[in-house]
């Protein structure tokens, strides 16, 4: 009890003798509220801008990360060509054959196929 009693009249007198802390100014709440909505506008504009931009200038750059490495793949895209804004022209691998497509605003049209000519590096043989 005798090392109970100073602690106890010190816990009485030092609330006594302190003064409160004053709490800092800040900005008020509604314009935290604004500051907050303005930096997420902005990130998602960020972001998307980013995924345009990779979507319309590095179209093979996502595709070519989820290519697997080993073994031939069945469907593959070997060339690309746009013609205007919504008009392009593909030539697509399927199994052995090359498959030239137009796709445009009005669908998508075959406009000629052929047995495909593997070139020397493409399956490790010559010709």
């Amino acid at each position: 009890m005798n090392r109970l009693l100073p602690w106890l009249a010190l816990t009485l007198l030092v609330p006594a003798l302190a003064e409160p802390i004053p709490y800092r100014t800040g900005p008020d709440s509604g314009e935290l509220l604004l500051r907050s909505l303005g930096s997420l506008v902005v990130a998602v504009l960020v972001a998307l801008t980013l995924a345009l931009l990779i979507k319309r200038f590095a179209p093979g750059l996502l595709s070519g990360l989820r290519r697997r490495q080993t073994g031939r793949r069945q469907l593959e895209t070997l060339e690309r060509l746009r013609i205007s804004p919504t008009t392009q022209v593909v030539v697509v691998r399927w199994h052995d054959e090359e498959w030239l497509i137009a796709e445009g605003s009005q669908g998508t049209q075959l406009l000629g196929k052929r047995p495909h000519h593997s070139t020397a590096g493409e399956d490790g043989q010559d010709g």
